[in-house]
């Protein structure tokens, strides 16, 4: 459950940055925080395939 929880804050974290970075102009930072906020989205949807068995 810390795990996920963890996982909650990070992507809450990353999202305002992505916007940050795309109003800098650095593309490439905004990508690398949408493909973590995107793995860590991926990991909870195996916690919740996982908690649903």
């Amino acid at each position: 459950m810390e795990e996920k929880e963890q996982l909650l804050a990070e992507i809450s974290e990353l999202e305002p940055k992505v916007k940050e970075f795309i109003n800098k102009g650095q593309a490439s930072e905004a990508v690398k925080c949408q493909q973590q906020i995107l793995k860590n989205k991926m990991e909870l949807v195996k916690f919740k395939s996982f908690e649903s068995r």
